[in-house]
């Protein structure tokens, strides 16, 4: 009988633990299934956006249409008023210029030089023509002419009249007068002058400009000094015949006055 009972309590204690085995792997009601081993989810693919398109390449800016060249007539260029020129800053004093032969201490009035014409007789007989109309505040005094008929001078003194000749062409240039002189033309043009001056410049900047005077052209020239504190500006000029220079003191008679003086011959 004891045995018996031993054997019924090993069956119910062998029944509980199978019961508590199947409750084991079952979830309890309503309650959450167990946790499995847990598998990393995949980290989400951030969005990348598309690059942008490139905007078109701006298109090359169009280069300014060259200025159509002048095509007025030089006659009337050469007739119009004369505009001012800056005169240069650069030049080469007088006692730099050794061995420049200078014209300066010659007089002014040679024995190869006789009077044409005294400035009563240019107002009576319409030689004026001959050579240009002074400017503002000048007056034709004296033309003299080279006895070998090689070419004339004339000269222009300021107001008021009565002044006589200065003794050398720069006391004249000193006191504002103006030298005008022609010679029989020796086939220099403007141009060539010109080119001329550039060769003797070395390196420094040009002092002249061109221009024309009525068809002509011309080139109008700041030089160095011929005298302390003297610097000459030229007008030259050909017009197939004669070749013309005229000549004043830089900064005493304006440059402006010698080209409306040369213009006054070709120019109504």
């Amino acid at each position: 009988m004891k045995r018996t009972r031993t054997l019924a309590a090993l069956a119910l204690v062998a029944l509980l633990l199978a019961g508590c085995g199947r409750l084991a792997g079952r979830p309890e009601a309503g309650g959450a299934p167990p946790e499995a081993d847990a598998v990393p989810s995949p980290s989400p693919v951030a969005s990348v956006a598309p690059p942008a398109p490139s905007p078109p390449p701006s298109p090359a800016p169009t280069p300014p249409s060259p200025s159509p060249a002048p095509t007025g007539d030089p006659v009337a260029a050469g007739c119009e008023r004369a505009r001012p020129v800056p005169i240069p800053t650069t030049f080469i004093p007088y006692e730099n210029r050794l061995g420049y032969p200078h014209k300066g201490p010659g007089p002014l009035i040679s024995a190869k030089d006789r009077q044409l014409s005294s400035a009563a007789a240019i107002r009576s007989d319409g030689l004026k023509r001959y050579m240009p109309d002074p400017g503002p505040g000048l007056e034709l005094t004296e033309i003299y002419e080279r006895t070998d008929g090689s070419g004339a001078r004339a000269f222009y003194l300021p107001l008021p009249a009565g002044i006589s000749l200065p003794p050398t062409q720069n006391d004249l240039l000193r006191i504002g007068g103006v030298v005008v002189e022609q010679i029989p033309t020796m086939g220099y043009t403007a141009s060539r002058l010109a080119e001329e001056t550039r060769e003797n410049l070395l390196p420094r900047e040009p002092t002249f400009v061109l221009l024309h005077v009525g068809e002509h052209e011309a080139i109008l020239n700041h030089g160095d000094e011929d005298a302390p504190g003297l610097r000459p500006v030229v007008l030259a000029w050909s017009d197939g015949t004669t070749d013309w220079r005229m000549e004043a003191g830089t900064g005493i008679v304006d440059s402006t006055v010698l080209v409306d003086m040369a213009r006054s011959m070709y120019c109504d």
